[in-house]
């Protein structure tokens, strides 16, 4: 799990001058990869887990590192968004030579996947899902900003459908479920392709008869209002 949905960010994590990978992942974890090259030839070494207080960091699902001076006491501390649209601050108690990571404090709560589908025509009152944060001074006033992109799916209006529609539907819709709940875990290589397409032409006939949904991206921009070193 921890080469899906690789999410990359940048940290001298040694001090030592050059540039070293944290990679989150589709499972919550994040990978510290270390630079044992030098600045101008990398030569990435083997990979382990980020710890924190608490043990290996883990978040829920679709881990995205970012790293900042959050709390403004000279060391980079380290945040990461989550598959349920948290982002969690990890703060450095350790030194600029060996960061060691406190237990996870939210800056921004998760939520349920039912909450990051807006009804038709409703707007956003809070990031969504898979959150990927950055830090920066967006309103130049010397305090660390958030900035947090996310994925949301926006419901459609129920289609007006025949009498005819509605049975081909509801019998593409029980064709559909009958074939997710059979399908077998070892296929080899040519059922399972059959298996894919049979399950994609369904969908596509599925989907004018259906609300459906479309999917967006956002992001959202979260001003600090106090001093850096007051708290999240």
């Amino acid at each position: 799990m921890d080469s899906l949905a690789a999410s990359p960010a940048l940290v001298d994590w040694e001090n030592d001058g050059d540039f070293d990978l944290l990679v989150g992942n589709i499972s919550g974890r994040v990978i510290l990869i270390l630079n044992e090259g030098t600045p101008q030839a990398a030569a990435f070494g083997a990979k382990r887990a980020v710890r924190d207080a608490q043990g290996d960091l883990k978040v829920a699902g679709d881990a995205g590192p970012e790293v900042a001076d959050w709390d403004g006491d000279g060391l980079w501390d380290l945040l990461v968004g989550a598959g349920d649209g948290a982002v969690i601050l990890h703060r450095n108690a350790g030194s600029k030579t060996a960061p060691a990571f406190a237990a996870g404090v939210p800056l921004i709560p998760g939520i349920d996947w039912e909450q990051s589908v807006l009804a038709a025509g409703a707007e956003p009152q809070r990031p969504g899902m898979r959150a990927k944060c950055s830090v920066a001074d967006w309103n130049r006033d010397g305090r660390p900003d958030l900035l947090v992109g996310d994925f949301m799916s926006r419901a459609q209006p129920e289609p007006v459908l025949s009498p005819e529609q509605i049975a081909e539907r509801d019998r593409l819709r029980a064709e559909r479920d009958t074939l997710s709940q059979n399908y077998p875990g070892d296929l080899g290589p040519e059922e399972e392709k059959a298996w894919n397409e049979r399950y994609s032409k369904i969908h596509e006939a599925l989907t004018p008869l259906e609300a459906g949904s479309t999917m967006h991206g956002f992001v959202w921009v979260y001003l600090r209002t106090g001093p850096a070193k007051a708290g999240p």
